[in-house]
């Protein structure tokens, strides 16, 4: 029978036979007498335990003294854990040992209000560490369950190491935090650390070691909500989907919440799906509100220069450009998927970027090329805006040999491609 089953039989026992209730006074193991006896909840017993010496070494005898306050009497019932190390008897105490645990024997008697057990306990042969636990019951001495007072103590000592204190860690964040006592060990016990301050021990994410956010949290543990981050204006965001539209109401904050969102001027702000930075999706609406449909986002064939989108989103039906000359202008003008390739430039002169310079010579930089080439190609991309804008395009040999735009949608991938290459030399 577990010692919480012979509790409450030995409870159930005092009810039915009260002649009885004294003799449950020679102690039987539990952590917790209130299933027997009634005090009052704002008056528990006050119990504490030393040891001497503090920090013993293996094999040492350490005399540990419990003492409770609070009654006329008291009784007890102490354990190790884990249960390392011997508990021995000290004469004149009324306690014994069993089974590795200590209890009393009778009620022993108060001296001016405080009942003190002393309790030899010798440390193991090998260094480590152990907790202690007393478990007490102060009474009024009246023979009744009535009137009487629990309390409980607990400490931590090691022997034959340096200990530390550590402290327990629910969240395991690497910050212990309050809803323990500290140990004290020779190691980090498991869900224990070394670091303390943690203000929310059952979620990871808030401890003295991290970043403030703009959440309505104390995240770093300081005492503070949402201090050290940069508050703008946001705008009114009736989608919800943190983007907002001018010329409606406006909020100062640290981020885009509760109603407000980033003054970026919205296209739709009934549908959280189509606001500025979403994915472009083929569905015949500008859900990334830059004035422009289905951009990137259908079916494409062809290379370089020749590269187009078909016509729709239903369908993969795409005819690609014709490919023209190729030219020293970093673009892919044959359509063969190589920039540049072939004899480009007169003789004693090779293609560089985009640029044909004499051989042996330094090529021009990055930032030269890229010029020189858009100079030499802003008629092509002007050609391509005014096609993508419903304009007619100027003519040009380029322009017309391989009907630049296509499109539309092929104008403005053209546009992008041109661009996105020059970007990368």
């Amino acid at each position: 029978m577990s010692s919480r089953v012979w509790l409450a039989a030995l409870c159930l026992l005092g009810v039915l036979m009260p002649g009885e209730a004294w003799a449950r006074s020679g102690g039987f193991p539990g952590d917790d007498c209130t299933g027997c006896h009634r005090g009052s909840a704002d008056k528990p017993a006050n119990v504490s335990i030393t040891a001497n010496p503090s920090a013993p070494q293996p094999g040492q005898t350490v005399r540990l003294t419990v003492s409770v306050s609070g009654g006329s009497a008291a009784g007890l019932y102490f354990r190790t854990t884990p249960n390392v190390g011997m508990l021995r008897d000290v004469s004149g105490q009324s306690t014994r040992v069993v089974d590795g645990y200590l209890m009393h024997t009778a009620p022993k008697a108060a001296v001016n209000g405080t009942t003190t057990f002393a309790i030899d306990w010798i440390a193991p042969g090998s260094p480590g560490d152990v907790e202690l636990f007393a478990f007490a019951l102060a009474t009024n001495g009246d023979r009744n369950s009535t009137g009487d007072s629990y309390g409980s103590a607990y400490t931590s000592m090691v022997f034959g190491c340096t200990g530390k204190t550590y402290y327990a860690d629910y969240d395991l964040d690497g910050y212990g935090g309050d809803l323990a006592k500290p140990r004290v060990a020779c190691t980090a016990p498991e869900s224990f650390s070394a670091q303390m301050g943690d203000c929310d021990d059952y979620d990871p994410k808030l401890n003295p070691g991290a970043p403030e956010l703009c959440n309505g949290k104390d995240d770093n543990c300081n005492g503070m909500v949402d201090e050290n981050v940069v508050y703008s204006d946001y705008c009114e965001d009736k989608d919800g989907d943190g983007h907002g539209v001018r010329g409606g109401a406006t909020k100062n904050d640290c981020g885009p919440r509760n109603g407000f969102g980033l003054c970026d001027n919205d296209c739709d702000d009934s549908d959280p799906k189509i606001h500025p930075g979403a994915d472009e999706l083929c569905n015949y609406k500008d859900d990334n509100c830059n004035g422009r449909i289905d951009e990137g986002a259908r079916a494409t064939c062809g290379e370089g220069w020749c590269r187009r989108s078909s016509d729709s989103c239903t369908t993969n039906l795409c005819t690609p450009g014709d490919p023209v000359e190729e030219e020293c202008n970093a673009l892919d003008d044959d359509c063969d998927g190589v920039v540049d390739d072939g004899d480009l430039c007169p003789a004693r002169q090779s293609c560089r970027d985009g640029v044909c310079v004499p051989e042996g010579s330094v090529p021009p930089t990055r930032d030269a090329a890229v010029q020189d080439a858009s100079v030499r190609d802003a008629g092509r991309d002007a050609a391509v805006v005014q096609q993508d804008a419903g304009t007619p395009a100027p003519t040009s040999s380029k322009s017309s040999g391989c009907n630049l735009a296509g499109s539309a949608q092929g104008g403005w991938l053209l546009l992008a491609l041109l661009a996105r290459r020059r970007r990368t030399r």
